[in-house]
């Protein structure tokens, strides 16, 4: 289970900016869905936390544009709402009160959101693939397995990880050694080790 991640305003932005494509006939709302559905899963990943096939999804996404159109119209379209989310209400004032500072604050979210999409790729099942490049903090995250040499396994804890994939280095580093018989094909060989998968899970 992935942790509640509150929206926040750059994805308030997001959802905006897309919202005013659809207003004005740029984008079809289906479109924009699914489009603002995969950069806030992207931009999620990328900001260290642990997400499942619900986190973000169209579906979730859909009903926030409506919110979020309600709240750009003044109640006039959209999905009538008792109380407008906070986040919400302040992207729409900025909109509409400075859009210069609008637009520069959209710029930067974009380009994080460009950067993740080129770092972390959502596979056809709902899971990433996890470059240790792709995230900036792994505070929220925990191992669930480690696929090394062509075996994967489980694990619960860093600790364990950390162990089990030190211990097979060990192995290949004695192995190797017993091999070599000159020291540069030691070295070689002993850099030559396989590529490393890891899935990660909410702590």
């Amino acid at each position: 289970m992935s942790q509640k991640i509150l929206w926040d305003e750059d994805e308030a932005l997001i959802l905006l900016d897309a919202l005013l494509q659809v207003l004005s006939g740029t984008l079809a709302r289906k479109d924009a869905v699914a489009l603002v559905s995969r950069k806030l899963r992207m931009r999620a990943i990328y900001k260290g936390f642990v997400i499942d096939n619900i986190f973000r999804n169209q579906n979730g996404i859909r009903l926030q544009m409506s919110v979020m159109e309600y709240a750009y119209t003044g109640g006039m379209r959209g999905l009538r709402q008792h109380k407008v989310p906070k986040v919400f209400q302040d992207v729409v004032s900025l909109y509409e009160n400075d859009c210069p500072a609008y637009k520069k604050r959209l710029a930067e979210v974009e380009a994080v959101v460009a950067l993740a999409n080129n770092r972390c790729d959502e596979s056809a099942d709902g899971l990433f693939q996890i470059d240790f490049n792709c995230i900036e903090d792994m505070a929220h995250t925990s191992p669930q397995t480690l696929e090394y040499a062509g075996k994967e396994a489980g694990y619960r804890k860093w600790s364990e990880l950390y162990i089990a994939l030190v211990s097979q280095l060990r192995a290949k580093y004695i192995y190797l050694y017993r091999l070599s018989r000159k020291r540069l094909d030691f070295i070689y060989r002993l850099f030559a080790v396989p590529q490393a998968r890891l899935r990660l899970g909410q702590k």
